[in-house]
């Protein structure tokens, strides 16, 4: 990796880290789609998500540990492992420009349902489908690093607090990041990777980006914020499966 493409990729991190510190997640929705365009690969482009995922969630975790409902995080994390196994293998066979469109398509998806969020009624999730929206986001984890639309539309849809929310979304995004890179590396996925050097200045970056969207996270007004970030999200991904094509 050049620096000028460190640079940018920085640049990429930083602001996406800061729509995760303000939602608690939603980092990858738009980091996926924009590292995808400057020119990253699919395989780069999940790694970097996941090891972010992982660095800028575990301060909050440990912050908001009493709050987090550990048998809705165990659920969750019980059906995301077969999914990355299935993700992973899935990313191993599928061309690179196959897997970008899609990853286009799902960004698309989570804007357009994050969009109708508002409208739709309090539901209080079963375990049944506490474990089958694990097993989804573990194989969009594994195949496209977008490891919390998933829990997080479930989890707005419950009527959870706000708190309670963020408790739940970082505990079990700490279990699925860490388990993904787990499998890619018996895989031999984490080898190959140009970005390494950079690493830690990502992780940095990301860090104090996550933390300055906290902050902001107490002035800004839901309905809006969601609408302004469904619309980015939308974009992105419409621009990343035109790039695939």
């Amino acid at each position: 990796m050049t620096v000028t493409m460190a640079a940018v990729v920085c640049v990429v991190v930083g602001a996406t880290s800061v729509l995760g510190g303000v939602t608690g997640f939603g980092a990858a929705l738009l980091a996926t789609p924009l590292l995808l365009v400057i020119g990253m690969d699919v395989t780069d482009t999940v790694v970097v998500n996941l090891m972010i995922g992982l660095a800028t969630r575990c301060g909050t975790a440990a912050q908001l540990f009493a709050a987090i409902d550990r048998r809705c995080v165990a659920l969750l994390s019980a059906g995301c492992l077969p999914g990355i196994l299935v993700g992973a293998i899935t990313l191993d066979i599928t061309p690179q420009a196959l897997l970008k469109f899609l990853a286009g398509i799902a960004v698309i998806v989570c804007g357009v349902m994050m969009a109708r969020r508002v409208r739709a009624g309090v539901r209080q999730p079963t375990r049944s489908i506490q474990f089958l929206t694990g097993l989804l986001s573990g194989y969009l984890s594994a195949t496209t690093s977008l490891t919390g639309p998933a829990p997080a539309l479930m989890l707005l849809r419950s009527g959870t607090t706000p708190v309670a929310f963020i408790a739940n979304i970082s505990g079990y995004l700490i279990v699925a990041c860490a388990a993904t890179l787990a499998v890619l590396a018996v895989q031999g996925g984490l080898t190959g990777i140009s970005f390494w050097p950079w690493m830690p200045a990502l992780i940095v970056t990301a860090v104090v980006c996550n933390r300055l969207g906290l902050k902001i996270a107490h002035h800004v007004k839901g309905a809006t914020f969601q609408a302004i970030v469904a619309t980015l999200v939308i974009v992105a991904g419409i621009g990343t499966c035109v790039t695939a094509l």
